[in-house]
């Protein structure tokens, strides 16, 4: 915390050496692992938790972790000396309070019921009551001195402008603990400053030996030289799950002419994508079948080109992550109002079936042939999908088809295999529902939707009706 804690070092100062929450994701299942907190108990109210700290924990320079040190981060949070406006909001905005049971027992009240309590208010770190005052001074005295922390590393060596070394702490109390095994392998990281300008004159020296592409035209233009042709240095792409940034036009209705809807329209019109894309993209980006596609049977195909192309990103049953895996699957359901299809994926794979007359996919692949082949050995369709599937089905078997049936569908909570995995899902601190949306597609080209945020059985669907020109009206708004 602090003016200037958000600098290019500080996410390898946070990650190696304090921030440490009280419970972390699993990297194959996604499920909540111990980290600082061993135990812990999620109450009805869906916003006050308690933890069973590790009482193994130690500081830095020795002294025990205590719940009091997780009291204090939230009194540093609130504190006008830290200078710090981000954490102050943040502490007010997510926390009612936190309190020490006992040295080990920790409680947490969150300022709302959370669907997912244990993502909102579980990642807090410990902060130690016993080296830092809170005064008008901290700021000074705090920001440039190495911390006391609990994780595997402290601040070692300093070189301004050059380096600054991490050092294992001799002893770690994690050593030896399961969740901790096969992490923090290294006596000593040093980071070394690098300009942006000169990484590629490091890369090429051999100074480097990883360097992340950022844009299109460095990919394509910088990485020609002899040691990249020799495939002495590696160019690879990887497909993450994590969100990209957005590139397009942003008009600034400040200014009177972008204020009407029709020339922002238009600015949309004159945008000629395939154009840009090729001369000043070199043909990197790849636009959405929504966007490029204006029938179900032209985003089957504009769908199918790009799997078949790019493949697809994912951690669920990558054989790099997972040893024993297959390639990342998807199922996607294309309707318009004359026709509909399914499409089943895996990896670079897919297969498509037409509709005949009505469809429910879940969270598995369904198309028979495909499905035989591609799915995962061990994946608890059974118990968790193919109840929902089922129940999906068997709305859809009674006709007429209404919204009032779809409605309640998508709001029940007896299609389940196992606790919680229901269509409205309720899994624990797993799984959850988040949105829903009902579309009537009419042949006429106008839409009526029915959308809401949050759990379908505790929200109420907003109905709207998009004209046939809706596309265009919503790329101006």
């Amino acid at each position: 915390m602090g003016p200037n804690s958000n600098d290019a070092f500080a996410g390898w100062n946070r990650l190696s050496t304090f921030d440490f929450g009280l419970v972390r994701r699993h990297p194959v299942s996604d499920r909540f692992m111990p980290w600082m907190a061993t135990h812990w108990s999620v109450q009805a109210d869906q916003r006050t938790i308690y933890f069973r700290l590790d009482p193994d924990a130690r500081w830095s320079d020795g002294k025990p972790v205590t719940a009091e040190d997780y009291v204090f981060t939230l009194q540093m949070m609130r504190s006008e000396h830290i200078v710090d406006p981000f954490y102050n909001s943040y502490a007010e905005r997510y926390y009612e309070s936190i309190d020490a049971v006992d040295d080990h027992t920790l409680r947490i009240v969150g300022k709302r019921p959370s669907w997912r309590p244990l993502f909102d208010y579980a990642g807090i770190w410990p902060t130690p009551a016993h080296v830092h005052v809170l005064d008008a001074d901290w700021v000074r005295r705090t920001t440039n001195e190495p911390q006391v922390v609990p994780g595997p590393y402290v601040v070692g060596e300093r070189v301004r402008g050059d380096s600054v070394t991490l050092d294992r702490v001799p002893g770690w109390w994690g050593d030896g603990k399961r969740r901790f095994r096969g992490l923090y392998n290294f006596d000593r990281i040093t980071l070394r400053v690098v300009p942006t300008e000169r990484r590629l004159d490091w890369l090429r020296r051999g100074e480097l030996d990883l360097m992340e592409g950022t844009s299109a035209r460095s990919w394509n233009e910088d990485f020609t030289f002899p040691a990249v042709r020799n495939h002495w240095i590696r160019r690879a792409r990887l497909m993450t799950n994590w969100p990209s940034g957005v590139y397009g036009l942003h008009m600034n209705l400040e200014a009177p002419i972008f204020r009407d809807k029709r020339v922002r329209q238009a600015m949309q019109h004159l945008l000629n994508f395939e154009r840009v894309n090729d001369n000043l993209m070199y043909g990197e980006f790849v636009r959405l079948a929504l966007e490029r596609a204006t029938t179900a049977a032209e985003a089957v195909a504009t769908i199918t080109e790009s799997i078949e192309r790019y493949g697809q990103g994912g951690s669920g049953h990558d054989p790099a992550i997972t040893p024993a895996g297959r390639p990342y699957w998807n199922a996607f359901l294309i309707a318009d109002p004359s026709a509909a299809y399914v499409i089943d994926t895996s990896g670079q794979e897919w297969a498509v079936e037409q509709v005949a007359d009505v469809r429910a996919i879940s969270n598995r692949t369904s198309i028979t042939g495909f499905d035989q082949a591609h799915r995962h050995p061990r994946q608890p369709v059974e118990r968790l999908v193919n109840p929902r599937w089922h129940a999906g089905q068997r709305v859809l078997a009674r006709r007429p088809v209404t919204v009032d049936a779809l409605t309640a569908h998508l709001r029940s909570h007896d299609s389940c295999g196992d606790q919680g995995w229901s269509v409205c899902m309720h899994a624990g601190d797993v799984e959850a529902t988040t949105a829903s949306m009902i579309a009537e597609l009419r042949a006429a080209g106008d839409v009526r939707v029915h959308v809401l945020t949050g759990s379908p059985c505790e929200r109420d669907y907003q109905t709207f009706d998009l004209a046939a020109s809706a596309t265009a009206d919503l790329a101006g708004v």
